[in-house]
């Protein structure tokens, strides 16, 4: 049995209405198990969910900690060491049918060996020590991630790490010198949230990669000095933590291998790409196609190395190496989160279990945000016209639409949906279905 915590990046770092992304777990659990949310899940994707992995729903169990400082958006990491929840967590895990063997948690926070501890499972946080000191935050900072790609001999892309808006203004000039862009990255945050794309002119204002910001320094000699002063606080976090600046790399795409990190040493679990468009993701596939043999070597062999340095410094668990890739065939890696990350719900219970995507004909599974454009429904409508279209998930033909994630509580439409098919024109077909069949009129 699993006991599986829904405790997203640590909201002393950066915290949005987690909600939605929190029920991602759905798709990890077995008949038995326990699930710490930060609110009840969606009962109609339960039911999709469930009867795509077989899970008996009446047999999983939902634990909901206080609402906390955040308003039950997002999980607390304090509410779960509320008395009273951890009493009503260990006295349910105590009546079910088998004992807790193993425990997957969103967040290396230093909270989670100190609840374990008091549920007597403290033995199955890997890495207990390490997160419980503050490692999670070590482990997830850009920063880090630099020294150590760098100590690993992993090709990175030229950059600073900044202490000081002082170090910045420094290092903004030699590196604008590249290719006339650059990435300013906040140490702690994820999916592009904390990144901002600083241009020189309209000219490189490119919208394939992930920063959710763009600023056009003005001209004259004070533009890098009046655009430190303007966002410096919140590149830095208010002071909190050193800020990376990195070349940005145009005409590249970007892919990601995932590792897990045991006693024993490290292994490759998965290789994807991240599509962005106006600088947002808006498709992630597994696994990654298009790379040469030789290339998929050199990648798989560089991140090894580089999780074998997080390993080496203590962390256990998942984590995913994020590279760019140009057209020559070089390629530099840009960050790793040790995590359990937005893509292992994509490669491992969907596309490993449901999908079955390694044998033949392989699949491919795509993620993909439901626009703008189509008409708002609930869950159970979509799936309905998707079925209507002819792109409902098909178990035996293993093809087809099925929902990721589900919408915001009480927001009808904004989906995460994912497409299984075995080529790109078949995924384009699908999307197309679905396009003709849900665009508002």
């Amino acid at each position: 049995m699993k006991l599986l915590i829904a405790n997203e990046v640590d909201p002393m770092l950066s915290w949005v209405d987690w909600r939605t992304y929190s029920q991602r777990l759905l798709w990890f659990a077995k008949d038995g198990d326990a699930l710490v949310l930060p609110g009840i899940p969606d009962a109609a994707f339960l039911r999709h969910v469930a009867g795509l992995t077989g899970v008996d729903p009446r047999t999983v169990s939902f634990h909901v900690p206080p609402a906390g400082r955040y308003l039950g958006k997002v999980v607390d990491p304090y509410s779960l060491l509320d008395e009273n929840f951890v009493s009503g967590l260990a006295k349910a895990l105590a009546d079910k049918a088998d004992p807790v063997t193993e425990i997957l948690s969103c967040w290396p926070s230093p909270v989670l060996p100190q609840l374990a501890g008091r549920l007597g499972l403290r033995h199955l946080v890997a890495g207990a020590d390490f997160i419980e000191q503050g490692g999670g935050d070590l482990a997830n900072s850009k920063a880090t991630f630099r020294a150590l790609a760098a100590a690993a001999n992993v090709p990175i892309t030229p950059g600073a790490v900044c202490h000081t808006a002082h170090d910045a203004e420094q290092a903004l000039p030699r590196l604008l010198r590249g290719t006339g862009v650059v990435l300013v990255k906040q140490s702690h945050n994820g999916a592009g949230a904390g990144n901002q794309l600083v241009v020189r002119d309209d000219s490189h204002a490119t919208g394939h990669v992930g920063a959710k910001l763009l600023h056009r320094l003005e001209p004259g000699p004070e533009a890098i000095r009046d655009y430190l002063a303007e966002h410096w606080d919140w590149a830095s976090q208010g002071g909190h933590y050193p800020v990376v600046i990195e070349e940005f790399k145009p005409a590249s795409r970007t892919v990601y291998l995932e590792f897990v990190a045991d006693d024993a040493g490290v292994r490759h679990t998965a290789t994807g790409e991240l599509d962005y468009q106006e600088r947002r993701l808006v498709r992630e596939s597994t696994p990654a196609h298009g790379l040469s043999v030789r290339l998929r070597a050199g990648l798989l062999t560089a991140a090894a190395q580089l999780a074998e340095q997080y390993r080496a410094m203590g962390y256990r668990g998942y984590m995913s190496a994020d590279a760019i890739v140009d057209g020559a065939g070089g390629f530099v890696f840009t960050e790793m989160n040790a995590r359990v990350t937005g893509s292992l719900h994509i490669y491992g219970p969907i596309a490993g279990e449901v999908v079955r995507a390694d044998q033949a004909p392989q699949r491919t599974v795509s993620q993909h945000r439901t626009p703008a454009g189509w008409q708002p429904m609930a869950l159970e409508e979509f799936l309905a016209a998707a079925e209507e279209a002819g792109c409902g998930y098909d178990p035996a033909w293993r093809r087809g639409v099925l929902v990721a994630m589900p919408p915001m509580p009480g927001v009808r439409g904004g989906f995460d949906f994912c497409v299984v098919h075995g080529s790109s024109t078949e995924e384009q077909d699908i999307l197309r279905a679905l396009d003709t069949r849900l665009r508002a009129e």
